[in-house]
């Protein structure tokens, strides 16, 4: 080989080299553009592509939880209420079921077909409709965000709301270069 061929072969090498790394950090952002792609044309295929259900159910799980349980807790109401234990042991049970009913594939596609349909007037299902409301409100919340590297297999998405409370997507690396959304760190109240 030539001192011509030679360079072209580390020209192509760099070059090759350069677009791989650049797809690789690139990675997350062109996750998270499909995740909201998803969403704005509510395809739930293509958001679902992006979300790791198990992960996401889990996390979402131990929050509502544990923020239910302080809400009640802190509740003077509450307090004097002679069934409030009842009512606390109740939370886990009532949390896991709605997280394992909405947080699905299929909990995600009623969603997405409940916002769509809502523009028209025509929601019946009371809980579809207060899901509606929840993604308008995150949404608003996403007008402030910040994005970037938490180490090289996670990814986040800060987004702030008006009255300062943060919401953090949390994505991780699966293989190379695909991305799943692993959970949503709620704010604290």
């Amino acid at each position: 080989m030539d001192r011509k061929e030679k360079r072209i072969v580390l020209a192509v090498a760099i070059g090759s080299a350069a677009t791989v790394g650049g797809y690789y950090l690139a990675s997350p952002y062109l996750a998270m553009q499909g995740l909201r792609s998803g969403f704005l044309s509510r395809n739930a295929d293509q958001v679902n592509q992006y979300i790791d259900y198990p992960s996401l159910q889990s996390d979402l799980k131990a929050q509502l939880g544990s923020m239910m349980l302080r809400n009640m807790q802190s509740d003077p109401e509450m307090a004097a209420n002679p069934f409030s234990g009842f009512a606390m042991a109740m939370i886990t049970p009532m949390v896991n079921s709605m997280v394992d009913t909405y947080v699905t594939p299929s909990g995600m596609k009623s969603v997405l077909e409940a916002s769509s349909t809502q523009q028209s007037g025509a929601i019946q299902d009371q809980t579809a409709q207060n899901l509606v409301e929840r993604k308008k409100e995150f949404d608003k919340a996403l007008q402030k965000t910040s994005i970037g590297y938490d180490g090289l297999n996670k990814f986040q998405l800060t987004a702030t709301a008006d009255d300062g409370k943060k919401t953090k997507l949390v994505f991780n690396r699966q293989g190379f270069a695909e991305w799943k959304l692993k959970s949503v760190l709620l704010p604290q109240h």
